[in-house]
């Protein structure tokens, strides 16, 4: 006899064909399902010490059988030892992984006498009936301890397992006072040991079947709480991104601003877009000069702080008539303030907006005299003709005008009286339409020889 299960008489060979069966296919299926779990998640060892057993019970299973079915089996009779001594150290092997027992003496002891107590059977299979059932009791009562630890600790699963224990250590208990003649025997009996060994199968795979559905949904949850997160990150910085774009655009904005301010649109837009403005020439632009009479010795009378403030003041209205007139201002040097009419972009009748200009800052000068401490005197000169325009530098950029034009309309201002505006023979022949202007005579401009000069009375009637 080579098991603790005694030779049945009265059972039918066709029921322990079925019950063999049945009994390989269950372990063949456990065994391959937690096999599998391994393959696709090989951080959980335990599935692998759990296919083992369910593999080397279903061979001990299976050599009883084979035992039962033909006496004479001898290679039944020399598996059945091994497969078992295999089983016991991965039934233990199972539960000490799933549970985190760290035993490294255990583990030294267990597999060398599980080794040499499966040896044992394997050569001498007729007295390996006690080893075997020392074996079993043995190994039954050190799994029963770890349940039982797991269980006063209420770890998930713990008491579905502690149940399967007990069924299996009573059926267990049954078989072996069978065996010694200490329990009724009946032809049907000799199933309980295998019934047992099922039990202990399905009750642990049951159980890391209820371990991986609660690691599965602690793992989904906290997978759920990173997408929250992640979700609640991306809106955060969405937040963040929208508040900043925004911030650029503003200081975009700040920025267009600022630049056309400091230059002509089109020559704006052409910067930004290549980085740099190539000079053009344009033909009939009206450029109007004016500055102050006295300058020089108004500047040694008045603190430089009053007269940088009277002048920022001054200028800054002169600022605001030009732009409602739609001319451009192009700098101011000292006292001296220079305008544009008829560049690229702005309205028609540039000659016509200069001189309507002109007459609104002579007006404000007069009404700024009449109730100010300091009296202003400004001379003022107009002249229309070819210009070359251009943004001078790299830093501090200046839109600046070039040629005879912005020459001939500064000796025009610089010829006049305070508080007239002179303009040259060709702005005089563009605005005489709309302006009452009177012939001065001629002026000499060098290299130009001699320009005939007109003054603006006011609007035509």
């Amino acid at each position: 006899m080579n098991s603790i299960i005694p030779a049945p008489t009265l059972v039918p060979t066709e029921a322990l064909l079925a019950h063999q069966m049945m009994f390989d296919g269950v372990a063949l299926v456990l065994a391959l399902l937690h096999l599998a779990l391994f393959a696709f998640e090989p951080r959980q060892r335990a599935n692998l010490f759990c296919g083992l057993f369910v593999a080397s019970l279903g061979a001990v299973i299976h050599a009883n059988f084979a035992t039962f079915l033909d006496p004479h089996a001898l290679w039944a009779a020399r598996i059945f030892p091994v497969a078992m001594a295999f089983a016991v150290a991965m039934w233990l092997r199972t539960l000490h992984t799933v549970f985190a027992v760290r035993r490294p003496w255990f583990w030294r002891i267990l597999v060398p006498v599980a080794a040499g107590l499966g040896l044992w059977g394997a050569l001498q299979p007729a007295r390996f009936h006690y080893g075997l059932l020392a074996l079993i009791v043995i190994s039954g009562a050190l799994a029963t301890g770890e349940v039982g630890l797991a269980w006063r600790d209420r770890r998930p699963g713990s008491r579905l397992l502690g149940v399967g224990m007990t069924v299996f250590g009573l059926l267990v208990v049954y078989s072996a006072l069978r065996t010694l003649d200490l329990a009724p025997d009946t032809p049907r009996s000799v199933f309980v040991p295998v019934y047992a060994g099922v039990c202990a199968a399905l009750t642990l795979s049951l159980f890391l079947a209820q371990n991986h559905a609660t690691l599965s949904r602690h793992a989904l949850a906290l997978e759920r709480e990173k997408q929250s997160l992640a979700l609640a990150r991306a809106d955060e910085l969405e937040l963040v991104v929208a508040a900043r774009t925004s911030e650029l655009r503003d200081e975009k904005g700040r920025v267009d601003e600022l630049l056309y301010n400091i230059l002509p649109r089109e020559t704006a837009d052409e910067l930004k877009a290549t980085g740099r403005a190539l000079p053009r020439r344009h033909e009939d632009v009206t450029v109007l000069f004016t500055d102050f009479k006295g300058f020089t010795n108004t500047v040694s009378a008045m603190p430089a702080d009053k007269l940088v403030t009277e002048l920022n003041d001054i200028f800054n209205r002169f600022d605001d008539i030009m732009d409602r007139h739609g001319v451009q201002k192009i700098k101011t040097i000292g006292d001296a303030y220079m305008a544009a009419g008829g560049l690229p972009g702005q309205p028609d009748d540039g000659a016509g907006r200069i001189v309507a200009a002109a007459l609104e800052l002579i007006a404000t000068i007069e009404e700024r005299n009449l109730r100010s401490a300091v009296k202003w005197h400004m001379r003022l000169g107009v002249h229309t003709g070819a210009v070359v325009a251009g943004v001078i530098g790299k830093r501090r950029l200046l839109y600046d005008l070039f040629g005879d034009t912005v020459n001939i309309a500064n000796r025009m201002e610089s010829h006049g009286e305070p508080g007239r505006i002179n303009l040259s023979a060709y702005s005089y022949d563009l605005v005489r339409a709309r302006f009452a202007c009177d012939y001065l005579g001629k002026i000499d401009v060098k290299g130009k020889g001699e320009i005939d000069m007109y003054c603006v009375r006011g609007p035509a009637s």
